[in-house]
């Protein structure tokens, strides 16, 4: 599980222990959704 997301420039980046783990575009519905049920 992510800790947490950044969100810039259109970008999601997830970090997992304090790492980046993963990018995506925002434009991902999925993100959107993973974004909203955290709370960011």
């Amino acid at each position: 599980m992510l800790d947490k997301f950044k969100v810039k420039d259109g970008q999601a980046t997830g970090y997992q222990n304090g790492k980046e783990l993963v990018t995506v575009p925002v434009k991902e519905p999925v993100v959107f959704r993973a974004l909203r049920d955290k709370g960011l």
